[in-house]
Parts: structure tokens; C-alpha cells; sequence
């Protein structure tokens, strides 16, 4: 509903929110796309964007993204120094680039937290064997109950 409102204060067209019905009668504003959710399991999660990333001690998993060379062995150098500093991935994808060079963005969730020097020190050594590495952010993980 809050985010609701903010599109309304905001009075800007380029942005939008996803609410409720009752929320968008409240703030007289149009409903786009009605029923968009696709599975009755979902589970609704909110992130803020901001432009530098702010660690808290309550946060326990971080997203990264590692653009890498297309050659042999370039993402099972990445993995194995997660695995040999015991950190725990949960989620991997991979897109390719999309400039010509057979290279891939891989996007990977993991367990833990920035203040964790083990942490720190497998992201310094992923750094210097990859094209590139973005920290996308870090956050309290969702328990499903």
C-alpha cells in the first residue's frame, strides 16, 4: 500500500507499484494488469534499490554477479573457491553477454555475510580471475514457515 501511495505522491508516469485493489481506490490510481500472479504458492518479497549497498549483521545472504571469460574451466575455478571456504550457494543463473564473445554473466545467490572475512576473501580471489564481479546486494534471507 505504501508503495501505492508513493507512485500516487510521486505523480510520475514512468513509475508504477504492485498493490492492492482497495490501495490504488484509495490514491485514485488505474490498475494496469489485474491478477498477475501465476501461482497460487508465491511468495511476495520486497527489495529496496539504492545506489551503494548497506551490510546490517542480521544479513545472511548476498547476491553477486561474475562476468566471465569464455574459456575451459572458468566457472568451476569460481565455484571451487566457494566450496574450499565452506560457503554454502544457493542459487546459480547464468545470461550470456550479448556482445559477440561467447562470454557469460553469472548471477549467484549465497550464504553469509559481508563483515565475514571468509566471505571477503573469496570474493577478493573471484575478483581477480573473472572479467568482472558486482556485489548486487545483501539481505535477510526469507524463512518460509
Amino acid at each position: 500500500a505504501l508503495s501505492v501511495k508513493y507512485v500516487k505522491d510521486s505523480n510520475s508516469l514512468e513509475k508504477g507499484a504492485i498493490g492492492s485493489k482497495r490501495a490504488c481506490e484509495i490514491n485514485d490510481l488505474k490498475i494496469l494488469k489485474e491478477n498477475i500472479n501465476d501461482n497460487l504458492d508465491n511468495k511476495t518479497r520486497f527489495i529496496i534499490v539504492g545506489s551503494c549497498i548497506k551490510n546490517s549483521l542480521e544479513n545472511n545472504k548476498i547476491t553477486v554477479g561474475v562476468k566471465l571469460k569464455h574459456e575451459v574451466g572458468s566457472l568451476y575455478k569460481i565455484l571451487g573457491k566457494f566450496y574450499k571456504r565452506g560457503i554454502n550457494l544457493t542459487k546459480i543463473e547464468s545470461r550470456p553477454v550479448g556482445d559477440g564473445t561467447f562470454s557469460y554473466n553469472f548471477y549467484i545467490d549465497l550464504e553469509g555475510n559481508l563483515s565475514n572475512n571468509n566471505l571477503k576473501e573469496s570474493l577478493n580471489q573471484i575478483r581477480l580471475g573473472v572479467e568482472k564481479l558486482k556485489i548486487y546486494g545483501t539481505y535477510k534471507k526469507c524463512e518460509i514457515r
